[in-house]
């Protein structure tokens, strides 16, 4: 399975002198990464019932609001009266030892010695480092397309209609993609966005340093 990064990177630190034209000169960079992990399988794009990874709707507002119904409103619908009534039933004399031993530091050393072989980077291939600013959905659109061109380039273009590709991003990089995702599910081929960036799914920058450090 891989794991893909676009990420942006500034050259800042170093001594800018203004001129007459410009009052620094900063660039800005685009980082396109992939880890590989050859003992995770790869996630379809298809399930086994042959539904697409995305909703074609893109936001289903109605699978949404009946979701909510089922799900939350059952619980978020009681009084704090009888909510009350329910979390007395769930109480009990929590013993001494029990008590400290939430107080007790823990000493998570050998959990990270463990994951030190998911930390590697001997599996990270840099697929580019290109002078690109990453500020808009243009601009993640063109840098996923020079990934797809790399998987042409290997012969491995039916990857993206088979698989998909989690992406570790920020905040604007979850934004900008998931906005690529949507134009392409709502406007499709008017969009002139390649049908390959439905094959990529956004994901929360917090496991950035889990894989890529």
């Amino acid at each position: 399975m891989f794991i893909l990064n676009i990420d942006d990177y500034h050259n800042i630190h170093r001594r800018n002198q203004p001129t007459l034209l410009k009052t620094h000169d900063i660039n800005h960079f685009v980082t396109i990464l992939l880890n590989s992990n050859p003992n995770t399988p790869k996630i379809p794009y298809y399930s086994l019932n042959n539904i697409p990874i995305y909703n074609p709707k893109g936001v289903d507002f109605k699978l949404i609001i009946d979701y909510i119904n089922v799900n939350f409103m059952s619980k978020l619908g009681k009084s704090y009266y009888q909510q009350n009534e329910m979390w007395k039933q769930h109480l009990s004399d929590d013993s001494y030892e029990n008590k400290l031993e939430f107080l007790t530091v823990h000493n998570y050393d050998g959990r990270v010695q463990n994951q030190q072989e998911l930390r590697s980077m001997k599996n990270s291939k840099l697929v580019d480092f290109i002078l690109h600013p990453l500020h808009n959905t243009k601009d993640y659109i063109e840098s996923a397309n020079i990934l797809f061109k790399v998987f042409e380039k290997i012969e491995q273009k039916d990857y993206f209609n088979n698989f998909v590709i989690p992406t570790i991003c920020d905040w604007p990089g979850q934004v900008n993609l998931r906005r690529a995702i949507t134009l392409k599910l709502n406007k499709k081929e008017n969009s002139g966005i390649s049908s390959q960036i439905l094959s990529i799914i956004p994901m929360h920058d917090w496991t950035t340093t889990y894989f890529f450090k």
